[in-house]
Parts: C-alpha cells; sequence; structure tokens
C-alpha cells in the first residue's frame, strides 16, 4: 500500500463536519430605473434618477450604428430628452443609421453637454 492509498483511507474514515452557515448576504435593491446604484427599498430611485424625475427630463446619449454588434459608436454630447419623448429638447433624434437612445452609466448624473439643449432650456427657465 502506497502513501496516496492510504491518504484516501483514512479521508473515508474521517467524518466530515456538517457545513455551517454563518450568515447569508442579501443584496440591496437597485434603483428601479437606471439599475445602477444600491437604493434603501425595493421600486425606489436613486438620487440621480430622483433628481431628473424633478426637472422633467433625463440626460441620455443617443447609440450610434451597430454594424457588427461590438461597435457601439456613440456620440460625445449629453442631451436632454423628456420622459417618454424620442426627441431631445433640441431637436436631436435617432435616425436611420442610429439605435436609438441609451442610458450611458458613464454618463448618469453628468450635465447636458449639447449647446443646443442648454440655450433651450435657458430660455425656457428663464
Amino acid at each position: 500500500m502506497n502513501i496516496m492509498q492510504r491518504i484516501f483511507e483514512l479521508a473515508e474514515q474521517t467524518p466530515q463536519p456538517e457545513p455551517q452557515v454563518l450568515y447569508t448576504v442579501t443584496p440591496f435593491p437597485k434603483c428601479a430605473r437606471c439599475r445602477e446604484f444600491d437604493v434603501a427599498m425595493e421600486n425606489d430611485f436613486c438620487e440621480q434618477c430622483t433628481r431628473e424625475q424633478m426637472q422633467g427630463y433625463e440626460v441620455l446619449v443617443m447609440l450610434g450604428r451597430l454594424s457588427n454588434g461590438f461597435e457601439s459608436d456613440h456620440g460625445t454630447r449629453y442631451h436632454a430628452v423628456k420622459f417618454g419623448s424620442h426627441k431631445a429638447v433640441c431637436g436631436a433624434q435617432p435616425g436611420r443609421r442610429s439605435v436609438g437612445w441609451t442610458f450611458d452609466p458613464r454618463g448618469h448624473g453628468k450635465e447636458i453637454t449639447c449647446p443646443r439643449c442648454i440655450a433651450k432650456l435657458k430660455r425656457t427657465t428663464s
């Protein structure tokens, strides 16, 4: 009998302890709209989504064409898009070669960078 057989034989004779579950991790619920940030209760909105809902528009980026499935050549301008609308405040809208508006997690909470949207919002608020 070699050493490996002896080790296996001893392992079979040794009783295995019952696994102890010390605690279970329950994940925090995510924001009901953006699914990016933790919130206190289910179906709550994160701070940024609440702010966007109060101001009446959300900050989105227009996604470009996806010709081969790996391209996501979206623009660098963050537009103000009213909730339920397909058109930005400045008039930009998805066209024939665009997939549409996308929520960019990197842009969540960023300011609007489209100069036309900024000018139009300033005109309407003042």
